[in-house]
């Protein structure tokens, strides 16, 4: 696999792309104003983060402008200066106070960070940060440190096992829980299925677990109750921040055995 679908399970050209000059930043599109257009746009915005307009900031510029041809209609390029009052709240959004600079963050149009770069970003890299639709919720939801239960199905119209409902329902859960449903046949999702590892020509209905930053815990088939998708979370050290976790331990003596897919 070329690269991990989960990345940090952590951009209009043209007039734009003298932004990041000093004697242009009064005049300039703010970066959080592409972003908010790129958005609306369902386009995804590459911002880059810079200091100073020096030459490391320009050549970084360069590469990511050259890796963004082709891609025209569907991104836009920003720019945020660290010491620019103007783009202060989306520095502090973005966590850039204190980061390596120049870099780049590529943002999906539902603000999922899709792609962190720095000097050595490549095209290749660049065109990566391009995730599905179905990706790009699944990384928001885990960069919201949620679990993502990815249902995937056959029928017209997704149907949600009621293993994933309890979980869903359950205290301990229902706020830590994100349910996506997709088709094994959504246009557009091949690469997502492909990097889950999933033939959508002939998989099954199944439930992918996946639980930040971007680990995928397991498959499992739609008649998985609750309490093992819960344990099994539990055993992949992804349930909660607390080592004395007892949310996915089974409540009976007798322990069940997740109906885990390995595929």
């Amino acid at each position: 696999m070329k690269r991990s679908w989960v990345l940090l399970a952590i951009a209009l050209l043209g007039n734009v792309s003298t932004a990041f000059a000093a004697e242009d930043a009064a005049s300039a599109i703010s970066a959080q104003q592409v972003l908010t257009s790129s958005a609306a746009d369902n386009k995804f915005t590459f911002i880059v983060f810079y200091k100073q307009d020096d030459a490391a900031t320009r050549a970084l510029v360069k590469t990511v402008e050259n890796g963004l041809a082709g891609h025209e209609d569907e991104s836009a390029l920003a720019y945020a200066q660290t010491t620019n009052l103007a783009d202060q709240a989306l520095v502090k959004k973005f966590g850039m106070e204190r980061a390596p600079l120049p870099m780049v963050l590529a943002v999906a149009p539902n603000g999922a960070i899709t792609g962190v770069f720095n000097r050595k970003v490549t095209p290749e890299l660049i065109s990566e940060a391009f995730v599905t639709p179905t990706m790009a919720r699944c990384m928001r939801s885990m960069q919201e440190s949620k679990v993502v239960l990815v249902c995937l199905h056959r029928a017209a119209k997704p149907s949600i096992p009621a293993g994933v409902r309890d979980l869903e329902k359950d205290p301990l859960f229902t706020d830590r829980v994100s349910i996506i449903p997709l088709h094994l046949s959504e246009p557009g999702e091949e690469s997502f299925l492909e990097q889950m590892q999933i033939e959508p020509t002939t998989a099954q209905d199944l439930v992918v677990m996946m639980a930040p930053p971007g680990v995928l815990v397991g498959k499992f088939t739609t008649s998985t109750t609750k309490d093992e998708m819960a344990e099994a979370l539990h055993m992949a050290g992804k349930c909660c921040d607390d080592p004395n976790c007892k949310h996915g331990k089974p409540s009976s003596a007798a322990k069940t055995t997740p109906k885990k897919i390995n595929r």
